[in-house]
């Protein structure tokens, strides 16, 4: 099981190894390392970024320097967990975690997005695969809200990777094979499909999550009034 956990307000979290804030949490949840800890009902997997060295570092850790991640899934084909990070100020941000890379550290509060924030930047921090800025325009807004990649009945949008933003109540796909570790996608490609999958009845109120079913269907919940959309062609 992955857990990604956001800093709790708190700057000095996201980079500190024995906290959890911040962090992807990796746990089994089949197995108990701890039968005398109430609070620690669960395993430590073989890989955790500090399993076999847990004086480093809390041995639940997987990947670390993350702010406010809202929210992550899985790529049912390379098995990745993309997780969309809110960002604080002047960026919002896509990050891909590979189940086979143990180290990485998505560089908050040093960084957000790629623009630097704190002093000197370490080589070893892993940039997003996208980002865009804080704005009013059609490619930005100001709270990232992750979703899926599609795999539903919609044929425009196979294989997109679906997310919008609170705040400005966009939402955009892009190619999830344009999502590539090393390379940051400008929101420039983002395909803007709010105007393409107006609601019937209603309005989307502040999208404030995304859902999925066991066809694919991709799934849209408003903040406000707690109605739910579904994404289907016309």
């Amino acid at each position: 099981m992955l857990i990604p956990f956001g800093d709790g307000g708190d700057l000095n979290t996201s980079q500190n190894d024995n906290l959890l804030l911040g962090k992807v949490v990796r746990i089994d949840v089949s197995h108990d390392d701890f039968p005398a800890d109430d609070l620690r009902d669960y395993a430590i997997p073989a890989g955790n970024t500090f399993e076999a060295n847990p004086a480093a570092g809390l041995p639940e850790i997987y990947a670390k320097g993350l702010r406010n991640p809202f929210r992550a899934s899985f790529d049912p084909v390379s098995g990745d967990l993309i997780i969309a990070d809110v960002g604080g100020q002047r960026k919002e941000e896509i990050n891909r975690l590979p189940l086979d890379d143990n180290s990485r550290n998505f560089g908050w509060p040093l960084v957000e997005g790629t623009l630097p924030l704190r002093g000197t930047q370490t080589p070893d921090l892993t940039l997003p695969v996208s980002e865009y800025d804080h704005g009013a325009g059609e490619r930005q807004g100001e709270s990232i809200i992750g979703g899926y990649v599609y795999r539903g009945p919609v044929e425009a949008l196979q294989d997109s990777y679906i997310f919008g933003d609170f705040v400005n109540e966009f939402f955009w796909s892009v190619p999830v094979r344009d999502l590539v570790d090393g390379q940051v996608l400008s929101s420039d490609a983002y395909n803007i499909l709010t105007d393409d999958f107006v609601p019937d009845v209603s309005d989307y109120n502040l999208v404030s999550s995304f859902g999925e079913d066991e066809q694919g269907n991709i799934y849209i919940a408003s903040y406000f009034g707690g109605e739910i959309f579904r994404m289907e062609a016309e």
